[in-house]
């Protein structure tokens, strides 16, 4: 019982300093309730690899109730998985609908998360670390519009594929040239932008 009240008061003071650095602020002291959201961040449908030019914060109408911190953790088999944590705070113990914003640092600004609404219940969790809630959000960039011209052709499997062979030396748009969202730029990208033009 001590060790869930001493991190719960961790997990405040943690929230606390967040809030400090933040887009927004807000202050846990004013709330007599928290729970828990663990969350994945998605641009366009795949998983965001760079995560640091995000902030993601809960809202009750346009009150901020709790800003978000980022975390990397080791499965049991060895693999590792990331994934947002974020306390979001209330003065009642259940019925208020809780939205997401997201603000991007490099575009400085604020939209709002793509995802189901959120009842908040006073200690409950949703999503877990290893199985998180997917936040949408849009981050600009047209997966496998490798070359910017607005399209994904077999122009961006050439311009990628010289890319690749150049070690990077060439010029792309390397955030629409990782389609697989691992961070890095491979073939695997090459295979995916080949699916989506075979999907249309």
């Amino acid at each position: 019982m001590k060790t869930k009240y001493l991190l719960s008061f961790v997990l405040a003071l943690w929230a606390s300093a967040l809030s400090a650095q933040a887009h927004w602020t807000f202050n846990y002291h004013e709330f007599q309730y928290s729970m828990t959201v663990y969350f994945e961040l998605q641009a366009n449908g795949s998983k965001v690899a760079d995560v640091g030019n995000y902030e993601i914060a809960a809202f009750v109408g346009e009150e901020c109730r709790g800003i978000a911190t980022f975390e990397t953790q080791t499965g049991l088999n060895g693999t590792t998985f990331s994934y947002g944590f974020i306390k979001v705070y209330s003065n009642v113990s259940s019925g208020e609908t809780v939205t997401f914003k997201c603000y991007d640092k490099t575009g400085m600004e604020e939209q709002e998360v793509q995802v189901s609404a959120v009842s908040f219940v006073a200690d409950d969790a949703i999503g877990l670390p290893s199985e998180p809630l997917a936040f949408g959000i849009d981050s600009g960039v047209l997966p496998g519009d490798v070359n910017n011209d607005g399209n994904v052709s077999s122009a961006d499997v050439v311009a990628l594929v010289k890319y690749i062979l150049s070690d990077g030396t060439t010029e792309i748009n390397e955030a629409a040239a990782d389609v697989s969202g691992d961070g890095s730029i491979s073939s695997a990208d090459v295979v995916a932008i080949v699916r989506i033009i075979l999907n249309n």
